[in-house]
């Protein structure tokens, strides 16, 4: 199986609309307060109340803008030093030229963030972007001689799920070399870990003495400690 995807380097993240049309509204809203008080308290005037009027409706409109506008807004990322990675059977090819070895590889990682319009930042009550560019994702990685850190696109979640399933396949067909039994483990993606794939994996590592019977075990998981003693009797020996 063979994952591509477009390269780059985040140079920044800036505000999006939708905090901007908040923080604007705010902003209009304090000040319409503050005059507010001013007028009322330091330097009564009664002549600024159309002004004070104007300012409260006009900063509560920014903001109910926002609380709609949010569910139609995407993350504002400005990108860099486009290029491309592609994951093979065999090595991993950087901008269709650079090629590394998978057993070359000291250090291996990936976060997959969020695909392109993946709904995000679902836990906040102010109002905020809902759809990601899916351009946060990273993947770091070292050989002896190089260290690589890259953000990668993920398209879609059919584009993520392949990943997923590649390194799955590079994992279990043992291509990291000289990653121990604990960290290749743990870079299998979490939707893997209770399929027979997996479970065979970590058994395979215990009994190579790549990882100690204790962890392995507990990566391993078990429903109760009668399953955990056999376990241990029958690989752990």
């Amino acid at each position: 199986m063979t994952f591509t995807s477009y390269t780059h380097q985040v140079v920044k993240e800036k505000l999006s609309i939708t905090i901007q049309l908040y923080l604007g509204g705010l902003c209009v809203w304090g000040l319409g307060l503050v005059i507010l008080l001013i007028d009322q308290y330091i330097a009564p005037t009664g002549v600024l109340t159309w002004v004070i009027t104007a300012l409260f409706v006009i900063g509560g409109l920014l903001i109910l803008i926002a609380y709609f506008y949010q569910f139609f807004d995407y993350e504002r990322i400005e990108i860099t030093n486009k290029g491309s990675i592609e994951l093979t059977d065999t090595e991993l090819i950087l901008d269709h030229k650079k090629r590394i070895q998978y057993s070359d590889i000291i250090q291996f990682s990936v976060a997959c963030v969020a695909y392109y319009n993946q709904n995000i930042n679902l836990g906040y009550r102010t109002p905020n972007e809902r759809h990601s560019l899916g351009l946060t994702n990273t993947l770091k990685m070292a050989t002896a001689q190089d260290t690589i850190e890259l953000h990668f696109k993920l398209e879609n979640k059919a584009h993520q799920q392949k990943l997923e399933k590649c390194i799955l396949t590079l994992v279990i067909d043992g291509k990291f070399e000289q990653l121990g039994g604990k960290t290749t483990i743990k870079l299998i993606p979490k939707q893997f870990k209770n399929t027979d794939a997996y479970k065979d994996y970590v058994i395979k590592q215990i009994v190579e003495k790549r990882i100690n019977c204790t962890e392995g075990l507990l990566l391993h998981g078990y429903s109760s400690d009668r399953e955990a003693t056999l376990l241990r009797e029958k690989y752990c020996g």
